[in-house]
């Protein structure tokens, strides 16, 4: 039995024994690869054909140790990113959905300094061949890096001892344009990547650990090396009930121009992890030059940041009630260099079930002492005062084996001091119309008013400071989706998703930072208003024609369009009615992958 009051079910469980004189095969196994795409782009009616093949490989070294490599892999199947623009100054963390990097990947979530998203990631000078090249026609320019191999290697000895080893390589990333007179250049938008992390992982009982790693990015051409070594520890009690976690990360970067450049990052936290009643408490501190990010993901550094949290959970069914869980969390925040107070944030959540499966929730915030923002004005040293507010949010989501149902959520946040009020709600119904049809749609609408955000900055020639211009805006965001899923046969499947995003921002007025985080009215008069429309469909046709092995007929169809100076009073199906009369971009592919077991032959040999 597992008791679920005991935080771990790995540490509940049993052992099995008596595994004596067992003689594991051969385990080899290869999937190669064969794809065709054609893209067409209405925007200059130009059609490009290309193919593409590649393998992966997947070796058991021993019991327990597993090497896979992909080489020259293709992920044109893999559903398109739910992206959304943001208006903050920090970069959008999005969810890994290459099944190569997200398969095995345990090891290395060690020490939060692995993002695989790095590798084959969208070419640093992407944004600068598209926005600053307006007299020349773009002909090529790949959003994504060209990933030549990945390779992991990942597995436990004996005495516990968990090993890892990663390794990916991007290649020269080139963007190719024409100028007036047809002659065509090229530029080098991302150079050679080299992707490396080591990870060694220590077991000890009561699910207790000792991790090291390092990570390691290296671009020869501009002699570029990024280097992140750390350590990472968890220690718990023998009844499982107290544990105190911490890691210790340093960064490094090394430039053939500059000085090597260090930062790090420390972290403690203590916990009581079961009963009824939990808490914990912990201190976080991310020094002002630590950056993982060439591998990692730290969108937030030069911070201190320390809280406690406490939990009442209900495991037993009391009435009506199946389970109930209720957090509260205080945290707060200072800037280091200088050392100034930021944030205090009280959150409050609460999540129970009925005995009917339905689920509901509710969630609220304060930041009752206002937040002093460093990141928004973009310039080092300024911050802006935002003033103190909150906000709340509820959710239900019924019994998902029912034929039909609806999740739905709603939630709002104020701030009194500058009339700011924002609101947001949405619902996603489920119909099950078979055991083989589930369609789910959803359309999610937020609202914020007198939202105060960054525009620019320029250099004040009298002063020799930067001027600083924030504005205020109404913010409108309409997200709407479309998930099919249609299983003809228990071998052939269909997958389609289509995705909308639509933002809206309407500047109202304009304002200079002052020094101490005020706004004061300016004259500034530039139109700065935009819209933004993305737009995704994929379509995946799938039939597994043998074990492993997969035929894949994929479409895809993707718009990307900011428009300035839009009219305000467009409504949304007018801006829909627009956004079609925009180029898109279409693919087509086919693909197809053949499983190869070394096991088959071996049978076939043997017969």
């Amino acid at each position: 039995p597992i008791d679920i009051k005991v935080k771990g079910e790995l540490s509940q469980s049993g052992e099995l024994t008596q595994l004596i004189d067992l003689k594991p095969p051969l385990r080899l196994s290869a999937t190669p690869y064969v794809s065709a795409t054609g893209n067409y782009y209405t925007g200059n009616n130009q059609l490009s054909l290309d193919y593409n093949y590649g393998l992966d490989l997947k070796a058991g070294l021993s019991e327990s140790f597993t090497l896979d490599l992909t080489l020259i892999p293709d992920f044109g199947q893999v559903e398109s990113d739910e992206t959304i623009y943001s208006l903050s100054p920090f970069e959008v963390y999005y969810e890994e959905k290459r099944p190569f990097f997200t398969e095995g990947t345990e090891l290395f979530s060690k020490g939060e300094v692995f993002y695989s998203r790095r590798v084959g990631a969208r070419p640093g000078k992407y944004w600068e061949v598209e926005n600053n090249i307006p007299d020349e026609e773009i002909i090529e320019n790949p959003e994504s890096a060209q990933l030549i191999n990945a390779v992991k290697l990942s597995g436990k000895t004996n005495s516990g001892l968990g090993i890892g080893v990663f390794n990916a390589m991007n290649a020269n990333t080139y963007a190719i344009i024409q100028d007036s007179n047809g002659i065509e250049q090229k530029i080098q938008t991302e150079p050679f990547t080299n992707f490396n992390m080591f990870v060694l992982d220590q077991a000890f009982k009561n699910n207790s650990f000792l991790s090291f790693y390092n990570t390691n990015v290296y671009k020869p051409e501009s002699n570029y090396v990024a280097n992140v070594t750390g350590t990472e520890f968890r220690l718990r009690d023998e009844k499982n009930m107290y544990e105190i976690d911490g890691l210790l990360n340093i960064s490094q970067h090394y430039t053939k121009e500059n000085a090597s450049l260090y930062g790090k990052r420390s972290t403690l936290k203590l916990a009581k992890i079961s009963g009824t009643i939990r808490a914990e408490t912990w201190v976080d501190v991310i020094g002002k030059n630590y950056d993982p990010n060439d591998l990692g993901f730290q969108p937030i550094t030069n911070i201190l940041q320390n809280g406690f949290q406490v939990s009442h959970n209900i495991y037993e069914p009391r009435g009506r009630i199946l389970k109930w869980n209720t957090i509260l969390n205080i945290s707060q925040s200072y800037r280091i260099e200088p050392m100034k107070f930021t944030n205090l944030s009280v959150n409050l959540n609460s999540i129970g079930t009925f005995r009917n499966q339905l689920t509901i929730g509710a969630e609220t915030q304060c930041n009752p002492l206002g937040y002093y923002d460093f990141y928004e004005p973009r310039v080092e040293g300024s911050y802006y005062y935002d003033y103190p507010s909150y906000s709340m949010t509820f959710f239900t989501s019924p019994d998902y084996a029912k034929t039909f149902i609806i999740d739905d959520h709603v939630g709002f946040s104020h701030s009194p001091y500058r009339g700011q009020f924002s609101y947001w709600f949405g619902i996603e119904p489920r119909w099950r119309i078979s055991n083989s049809f589930l369609i789910i749609p959803s359309i999610t609408f937020n609202f914020q008013n007198n939202n105060f955000g960054y525009v620019m900055d320029s250099l004040n020639n009298q002063t020799q400071m930067q001027d600083i211009i924030f504005g205020r805006r109404d913010l409108e965001t309409i997200t709407s989706s479309l998930s099919v899923n249609y299983i003809f046969t228990k071998d052939i499947s269909l997958k389609f998703n289509l995705r909308h995003y639509w933002l809206r921002v309407d500047y109202l007025s304009f304002y200079d930072l002052q020094t101490d985080g005020s706004l004061i009215e300016n004259t500034y008069n530039k139109p700065e208003d935009f819209s933004v429309n993305l737009f995704n469909i994929d379509m995946v046709f799938q039939w597994n024609f043998a074990p492993g092995s997969e035929l894949l007929v994929i479409w895809k169809n993707a718009l990307y369009e900011k428009d300035h100076g839009y009219p305000n009073d467009i409504n949304y199906i007018e801006n829909i009615n627009q956004m079609f009369e925009s180029p898109f971009n279409n693919s087509l592919s086919i693909k197809a992958i053949f499983y190869l077991d070394w096991q088959y032959f071996q049978k076939k040999k043997n017969k």
